[in-house]
């Protein structure tokens, strides 16, 4: 479940310019949802690399770091680094509701209903938001290899 701010500020980043970056991708990956992670921090790439096998046709992973990206419907890799951002085809889903997203797809169900339950839900949301903020002040996740 998407809280109401999220949803203000999806709103907002899908009608928030008309010059688009599409990315170039192959036919058959038009329809998946593509997330967009941060290559260069050491958890982001440990978690990605995880749940590739799980991931894979499922998905397309995007590093924010790669040469050809700047940005995508609107949305600069500075605001994508902020946050997590999936785009599920229609709109952006952004924060620790991408994170269940894409947990989902990679078959943890269990953990990602238990996860959206009222009391974790809220506490997962707050952790994620403060490691976040945490994140950019220091400008990458400097954790240990």
């Amino acid at each position: 479940m998407i809280d109401p701010s999220t949803i203000d500020v999806i709103k907002t980043i899908i009608v928030a310019t008309p010059n688009q970056q599409e990315l170039p991708l192959l036919p058959n990956h038009s329809k998946l949802p593509i997330l967009f992670y941060d290559g260069r921090c050491s958890l982001c790439a440990k978690e990605i690399t995880w749940l590739m096998p799980r991931l894979n046709g499922k998905i397309v992973l995007k590093n924010l770091h790669d040469d050809d990206f700047e940005k995508f419907h609107g949305v600069s890799k500075v605001s994508m680094m902020q946050q997590l951002h999936l785009w599920d085809g229609q709109q952006f889903i952004i924060g620790f509701d991408a994170s269940l997203y894409y947990w989902e797809l990679a078959g943890f169900h269990r953990t990602t209903r238990l996860l959206r339950l009222a009391p974790l839900y809220a506490i997962s949301c707050f952790s994620y938001r403060l490691w976040a903020r945490w994140r950019e002040k220091k400008g990458l996740c400097l954790l240990n290899e």
